[in-house]
Formats: structure tokens, sequence, C-alpha cells
């Protein structure tokens, strides 16, 4: 029963996600990921990747903060908060993707804006996604890689919009 909670969980994030790549605003998508990051903490938690399920957990919190706050000091104790959860739950290689990408995406909503930031969260979604393939996570998998293309859409109506 828990799996198919999870992967419930996963598509939903999935959906929240894809609305905010492809919104032009960077608070809505900032607000759309911490959303899905709430979302993806309870699946990750249910299939026993707890690096993963707290970080996210953690990162929900530090979205909508990151959504009304911008700068360096607003991101290292974020970071600082980061590097401890990692530290104190590590115990396989592949814990050290989702500390990362916390690390690379706070820094991406925090200290960035518009395309950079986006390029930063789609180096994020790669890390999540070495994640999820080695939890055999389809949903989260989906989520992912569809969240790297519809990142790149989002990419391109800036571009496009900004040349018009």
């Amino acid at each position: 029963m828990e799996v198919y909670i999870a992967k419930t969980l996963g598509f939903c994030a999935f959906f929240v996600t894809t609305y905010g790549y492809l919104n032009k605003k960077d608070t809505t998508l900032k607000l759309c990921i911490a959303i899905s990051a709430g979302l993806l903490s309870v699946h990750y938690v249910l299939l026993a990747s707890y690096v993963a399920g707290v970080n996210l957990a953690f990162n929900s919190i530090r979205n909508q903060i990151a959504a009304r706050k911008h700068g360096f000091p607003w991101f290292l104790p974020f970071a600082l908060v980061q590097i401890t959860i990692g530290i104190v739950l590590f115990s396989t290689r592949t814990d050290i993707f989702p500390m990362f990408g916390s690390l690379l995406s706070g820094y991406a909503l925090f200290c960035q804006k518009g395309v950079r930031m986006r390029v930063l969260l789609g180096l994020c979604t790669l890390m999540w996604l070495l994640v999820n393939i080695s939890l055999r996570s389809y949903g989260a998998i989906l989520n992912d890689s569809l969240s790297l293309l519809v990142n790149s859409m989002g990419i391109i109506r800036i571009y496009t919009s900004k040349s018009r």
C-alpha cells in the first residue's frame, strides 16, 4: 500500500512541477517547487530514502522563503542545515546526490534569477534523477525527466519572449 501512495505522490508532484516550469514568473515556479518538494518528501520517506525525504521536507520550507527573499545571506543558513542533514543521515553513496542537489537548488533559488536559476535547477534535477534511478522510483523518474524537458521549454519561452 505504501508503494502505491508513494507513486501517486510522485505523479502529483510531477503535475505541480510542470505547471511551475511552464509559468514565466519566478515566484510561481518557486512556490510550485515548494509544493512538489513537500509531496516528494513523503514519497521518499515511504521508499526509505531518508536523506532525500528529509532534504525535500526542508526544501519545501526553504523554497517558500526563497519565493519572497533573495540573496546569499538567506541561502547560507539553509545550506549549513542541509549539509548537517546530509552528514547525519548519510548511509549510501547515492545520498550525496540529494545533498548536493539541495544545495544547488537553494543557491539557484536564493541567488539567481530567470534563465540562470532555471539552468541550475536543471542540473539539480539531473542529480535527483540519479537518486530516482538508484531507487527505481518510476514516478519520480518520470517527474524529473519531464521536468527537465519542461524546464527547457520554459527557458526557450523566456528567450523568445525577450527577443520579441
